[in-house]
């Protein structure tokens, strides 16, 4: 426990007058008394020296009570950012004691030689600090994880419809504790046979994935919304965020062919029928005109039928779904004034639409 250090290694030769000049080191590896001898020529010196036992510093883990030995890191475990967490410890015999590091406090545990060591803090990664007991230094770590990431949900705010702009929103299972980014894709199966339709995206953009924000505090997202476009298949809207997703399917039926908007006209010599609506399929293939008199009667010549598989087949290859407007003249023979109206069918793989009778503007 005795040692000299530094000056010389004895033993050592002094000439007459000389001076030599040494120190001695007592450190004791355990509490309690030590003794050496020291020679000088035929002199006999005797050291004597005692240590005190350190204090026993300990601290209560998720394990229990752990004996903390000085120079090892202490895990004191992992903490959400914003929260507290709190460790209890308690040096015997009592002694002074201070912690350092950013986010680490000492609170006093009530009576002597007890404390409560705390961390908070905002950031997530490892915490780093350092306990002094007595003089004696422990480190300190403490793991600080992100706030577990809320369940999203696809949440439809008006009626999924085809040929519509539908409106949704992005909803939380518990209010946002920090800001997210959630992912927000659409996709877009068409029936067997059909081509994709452009028009089936996300709005305003007219895109198929879209990064959203829901601001801290929030459990939902501002309102979004796609369209559905005019072609038969499988819509599907999804979220991610985190490890979490959802989503909404909505499908765009094939129907026989929808009308959105008629007009019939008759001038002197000609009569005009505008059809606009889509057809989910794709596929008109025929158009049949019956033109009516005021008194009821069909007039001449009777149904009219017209092959349109070609025209609507051309138009619907370079189209982005199945919207159309059709236009169709017919010369007028005899007084236009005695035609009152029409009814027009559009056959389609899907099934045949009527328009019902169409009053002449």
């Amino acid at each position: 426990m005795f040692q000299l250090f530094e000056q010389f290694y004895p033993p050592r030769f002094i000439e007459a007058g000389g001076v030599a000049d040494f120190a001695v080191r007592f450190a004791p590896s355990s509490a309690g008394g030590y003794a050496a001898t020291l020679y000088v020529n035929d002199q006999k010196v005797i050291l004597n020296g005692s240590a005190a036992a350190a204090p026993v510093v300990e601290m209560e883990l998720q394990t229990g009570w752990a004996v903390l030995r000085a120079g090892d890191a202490v895990e004191l475990g992992a903490v959400e950012r914003r929260s507290t967490l709190r460790r209890a410890v308690r040096a015997t015999p009592a002694a002074a004691a201070q912690i350092s590091g950013a986010g680490f406090s000492l609170e006093d545990g009530g009576s002597a030689g007890h404390w409560v060591v705390s961390y908070s803090g905002d950031k997530a990664g490892t915490a780093q600090g350092a306990l002094d007991v007595g003089g004696r230094v422990f480190p300190l770590r403490v793991t600080v994880t992100e706030f577990p990431t809320p369940r999203p949900a696809v949440v439809l705010v008006s009626e999924a419809k085809t040929a519509a702009q539908v409106r949704f929103k992005v909803k939380l299972g518990e209010a946002a504790r920090t800001a997210y980014t959630a992912a927000v894709t659409l996709d877009f199966a068409p029936d067997a046979g059909l081509p994709d339709d452009a028009a089936v995206a996300l709005l305003p953009q007219a895109v198929r994935s879209v990064p959203v924000r829901i601001e801290e505090g929030a459990a939902e997202s501002a309102e979004l919304a796609f369209q559905t476009g005019t072609t038969a298949g499988r819509i599907t809207v999804g979220v991610t965020l985190g490890a979490y997703s959802d989503q909404s399917v909505f499908r765009v039926i094939a129907e026989p062919v929808v009308l959105t908007a008629v007009k019939a006209s008759a001038a002197s010599a000609n009569a005009e029928i505008v059809l606009t609506g889509y057809d989910t399929t794709r596929s008109v293939t025929k158009a049949a005109f019956t033109f009516y008199r005021k008194d009821g009667q069909a007039a001449a010549p009777g149904r009219i039928e017209a092959d349109v598989s070609g025209a609507f087949g051309s138009y619907f290859k370079s189209s982005n779904g199945g919207a159309f407007t059709l236009r169709a003249n017919f010369p007028v023979s005899g007084t236009h004034t005695e035609l009152e109206g029409v009814e027009v069918e559009l056959v389609s793989a899907a099934g045949t639409r009527q328009s019902g009778r169409l009053r002449f503007e």
